[in-house]
Order: structure tokens, then C-alpha cells, then sequence
């Protein structure tokens, strides 16, 4: 008899197994159990808390459902732990990503109006891809092509419209910026579609009256990004003519915070890694915590052979070198009152996977990622080439057939409904991809048990799995 993903039915209702999605961790105080798929945290205590947490994550035992006192069934009924013998949770997994990938309302787009940038970190991919060389701006009929696609694809298709101006540097084509986020704004306004936009931006041209003008044209966050203290990060993060730029970053995003929701990205390498907390000190002593919606710590990596990323001078980490690093730095921002994120929000891990995202470039060629963005090869389409999405065309294809829960490793990782198979330019073969060709996971695979102490231990807002969760203790 065929059932219904991840419900109960008549054929084995009163046999029970496992979910496949929990994970137990053991600890003083028992057994740490959670579930990915409901994001349920309980804790096991008792004598025989360590062979509950063993039975809990063998994906093939079954029980009846009178083996358990009714009291701990029902409530590891409620919360995922245990699930009917038939319900088949992978397939309901499956459809969930579906539905947040192809039941989406809205188009997702990075537009990077240039290339250029007045910085020359020597780790960036703009390097590559000739923003360096030849840093050309939006021309006024890639404009104007730019807007008549997407206001096309919105009023058309009835869809909200999320815009992230990206880079190169975008505000040093702020009118350009200005002026299309407010044509975007009211083509939504118009169609009585949702609109919003945010920025990712190094901080060094965002002055006041730029964060104000931002606000008013419909742009509400920004991210930018930091590397370390001042003697490190003016050493990474300098501008075209060699000028240092932490002081002044650190100055306009205090001011920029008056109107714009500011978040933090923080590089952590293995050059600074032991000094990110000196950096944390110094940002609340100024006054910052405060004034951030969210601060988050990104790694330098290296390629699957441990080689520097794109051959960057900036010494790499690997993906676990860098999470055993991370939940350190988590603790202490989360200390320090910093707003953290322990666990990735609900959705899908990369724009890239809606099939109404991508990025597109000065020239209009759009790309399903931002990282290839300027190469012109990996480009799925131009929207010079008319105003309707093509999910056959050349390089598209592959991502809108794209499906994590169809990669063996994926599908034995009790993380898959969290994680949905996380960076897809990672797994799938194109032509310029970037140099990790690994199947890469998220740090938070590697210290997920920490950030889950940390989440029950903090006991407050300071510190968020990224969606309400429930605590199930479980009596002896």
C-alpha cells in the first residue's frame, strides 16, 4: 500500500522506528538528541540514557508502539524522534525543498552594477574574473535591458522581487544603484508585488548621506565585512593605492546603523585566526554590538589538496579546521552580546536553487552564482536575449535539475533536511566552476553538537537556532 510521506496510515500504525534525521550527542548531563527535520532538541537522562540515544539513531530498528511508557511516545511522536514504521521521511524531506524551491513567490537576484573595486584584497574572485583589469560599469542600455527583464518577469508572472546589489563595489556606482532600486521599487509597487533589497558592500564609501539614501530608495541591510583587528585587516583589506581602511569602515558603519539593518562578515584565516576575539573586543568597546543584526564567521579555504584558494597569499583553512575555530568565536560574540545564528534559517542554502534566481553582471549575463559572476562562460543566459527564462538553455539545465536528496552521501547524512545539500556549485561539474570540486558540507556538520550546548546553555535571544524550536527532557 502506498502512503503519504512522513504520515501515519493503517498499514504499520503500531510499529515505530527511528527518524533518519536524528543525531545523539553525549554529555555530562545525558544524551543530546536532535532531529534536522524538526529541529528538536531533548534531552535523555536517566540510567539508560545512552542506550536510548543509540536506539534513537539506528535508522533500521523497530519497535511497537507499546514498547515505550506513553508519556515519552508521545511526546517523541510530537517531536519527530520516533515516526510510524511506514512514514517515509526522505520523500517528505524531498518535497519540502521542493516546494521552497519551486513554490516560490518571488524572484532573487544579485546584480553587480561593476567589477571594480576600490579595494584589492588579494583573496578575491573579481581578481580572477577581471574586475581587476577591466572594471566596467553598468552602460545605460544594459540599464535600461536589465530593468525591462525584470519588470517583465514581475508584473508577468505576478512575483515579489528581492534585489542584493553586489560586486565588485557597488557604491561606486551609487546613482546607478539609486536609481534602479527605485524603478524596481515601484514596478512592485505597481503590481502590488513585495519588494526588497539589501547590499553587500566593504563599508569604506558608505557614508551617512549614502545609508540615508539607501533607506529611502528601498535598500534595508547591508552586509560588510571585516578581517581581523586593524594591523590585520589593513593589511588584507587596503585600497587601490595601498591607503588602510579599518578605522574608517568601523566609523561609517556605526553611523550607517542609524538607518540601515548592518550585518557582519567576519573572514576568519589561519593568519588570524587566534586574534578574532581581540577584533569582537574591540567592536563592542566601540559600541557595535548594539548595532548589528547578525554577525557570522566565514573560512578561508583551500582546495581539495589543501592548496591556497585561487592562489590567494592569505593563509586557508580547511572546512573542519575552521569549525572547531568557529564555535570558539561563536561563544565569545554570543558573550560579548553580539547577535549570532547557530543553526542556518529555514530555506533553501543558495538563491542559485530557486529557479527564478541569479546573478547578473555589467554586461547582463546572468549566472546561477555569484562566484562566476564576469565568467562570460558559465553564463546561462543575456538579458539581451529576450524577456522569458529558458529552463532548457545551456548551463541552466543542470541547476534546475539539480536535486541533493539524489546524491548517495546526501542521503546517508542526518543532516540532509537542514543542510539540503548545501553549496550545489560544489557538486556540480561546470565548465569554470571554482576550485573545490569536493563535495564540501557546512561547518556547523562539525560542530553541531557545540552549537547546540551553546544554544541551551545561553537560555536567551542572544543566541538563535534560526527557527522556533522545543526542548523535550525526558524523565528516568
Amino acid at each position: 500500500m502506498k502512503t503519504k510521506p512522513g504520515l501515519d496510515a493503517d498499514l504499520g500504525r503500531d510499529l515505530l522506528r527511528p527518524s533518519p534525521f536524528n543525531l545523539a550527542f553525549e554529555r555530562e548531563s545525558g544524551v543530546l538528541l536532535f532531529n534536522s527535520l524538526r529541529r528538536s532538541i531533548a534531552t535523555l537522562v536517566g540510567p539508560h540514557a545512552g542506550e536510548l540515544g543509540r536506539l534513537l539513531t539506528n535508522r533500521g530498528v523497530l519497535t511497537s508502539n507499546g514498547a515505550l511508557p506513553p508519556d515519552d511516545r508521545d511526546r517523541m511522536l510530537a517531536e519527530g524522534f520516533v515516526v510510524p514504521a511506514n512514514a517515509d521521511e526522505m520523500s517528505f524531506a524531498r518535497q519540502r525543498f521542493g516546494q521552497k524551491r519551486f513554490g516560490s513567490n518571488s524572484v532573487s537576484v544579485v546584480i553587480a552594477p561593476t567589477l571594480g573595486c576600490n579595494m584589492r584584497c588579494p583573496y578575491c574572485f573579481e581578481k580572477e574574473a577581471g574586475g581587476y583589469q577591466s572594471p566596467k560599469a553598468l552602460s545605460a542600455g544594459n540599464r535600461q535591458r536589465i530593468l525591462f527583464f525584470l519588470t517583465n518577469l514581475v508584473t508577468r508572472r505576478r512575483l515579489g522581487l528581492h534585489i542584493n546589489w553586489f560586486g565588485g563595489e557597488s557604491l561606486l556606482c551609487i546613482k546607478t544603484v539609486l536609481e534602479m532600486t527605485r524603478c524596481f521599487r515601484l514596478t512592485c509597487e505597481a503590481a502590488k508585488v513585495p519588494f526588497s533589497s539589501s547590499m553587500v558592500t566593504n563599508g569604506y564609501l558608505l557614508t551617512r548621506d549614502y545609508a540615508k539614501s539607501l533607506v529611502e530608495e528601498g535598500v534595508s541591510s547591508i552586509q560588510v565585512t571585516f578581517d581581523g583587528p586593524r594591523d590585520i585587516h589593513d593589511t588584507i583589506r587596503f585600497t587601490r593605492t595601498g591607503k588602510p581602511t579599518f578605522d574608517r569602515i568601523l566609523t561609517n558603519v556605526l553611523e550607517a546603523s542609524e538607518f540601515l539593518r548592518i550585518g557582519l562578515r567576519i573572514q576568519v584565516s589561519a593568519r588570524n585566526s587566534g586574534r578574532i576575539v581581540e577584533l569582537l573586543a574591540h567592536m563592542k568597546e566601540a559600541g557595535l554590538a548594539k548595532c548589528l543584526s547578525n554577525v557570522y564567521f566565514y573560512p578561508l579555504y583551500g582546495d581539495a589538496q589543501g592548496g591556497a584558494c585561487g592562489g590567494c597569499t592569505v593563509p586557508t583553512m580547511e572546512m573542519k579546521e575552521f569549525a572547531a575555530c568557529e564555535i570558539g568565536l561563536l561563544r565569545a560574540a554570543s558573550a560579548m552580546g553580539f547577535p549570532v545564528e547557530l543553526l542556518p534559517s529555514p530555506g533553501l542554502p543558495c538563491f542559485g536553487l530557486n529557479p527564478s534566481g541569479f546573478a547578473l553582471d555589467s554586461e547582463g549575463n546572468a549566472y546561477k552564482c555569484e562566484h562566476l559572476l564576469g565568467r562570460a562562460e558559465s553564463a546561462v543566459f543575456n538579458v539581451a536575449d529576450g524577456g522569458e527564462l529558458d529552463a532548457f538553455a545551456p548551463g541552466y539545465r543542470q541547476w534546475f535539475e539539480y536535486d541533493p536528496y539524489e546524491i548517495p552521501e546526501c542521503r546517508e547524512c542526518a543532516l540532509l533536511p537542514m543542510c539540503n545539500g548545501y553549496c550545489p556549485l560544489t557538486k556540480l561539474k561546470t565548465a569554470a566552476q571554482c576550485e573545490v570540486e569536493e563535495i564540501r558540507c557546512p561547518p556547523w556538520k562539525y560542530n553541531l553538537r557545540e552549537r547546540l550546548e551553546l544554544y541551551l546553555d545561553k537560555g536567551d535571544d542572544s543566541a538563535s537556532l534560526g527557527e522556533s524550536e522545543s526542548a523535550l527532557n525526558c524523565p528516568e
